[in-house]
């Protein structure tokens, strides 16, 4: 099963002690997920990148649909970089797939 939760998180930090990485903790908790690599982030700023990497998500995505670009998003070393969310449901069938579980 896949749980879903769309953020919109406005903050600066995305340290251990940051605003944006205590939400999306906190998010990640109350839909019961206990191994980060088993969470899947996107976005589409450096910002969103580094919140994802701090989080120790599996999957850490930019997206290129917003204002920064490939090589910006690049530059902050995500899993993936993407041309827009609607790439994801491939991704999930690849990593599926390179697990055998698919």
């Amino acid at each position: 099963m896949i749980a879903l939760a769309a953020l919109d998180i406005a903050g600066t930090t995305v340290d251990e002690g940051g605003a944006v990485y205590r939400v999306l903790s906190a998010v990640v908790a109350d839909h019961g997920v206990t191994d980060p690599a088993h969470v899947l982030v996107a976005g589409d700023t450096a910002l969103d990148v580094r919140a994802g990497l701090a989080a120790h998500a599996g999957i850490v995505a930019g997206v290129l649909t917003g204002a920064q670009t490939r090589a910006e998003l690049s530059a902050e070393h995500p899993t993936h970089v993407l041309g827009g969310v609607h790439e994801i449901p491939a991704l999930l069938a690849d990593q599926e797939l390179s697990r055998g579980t698919g």
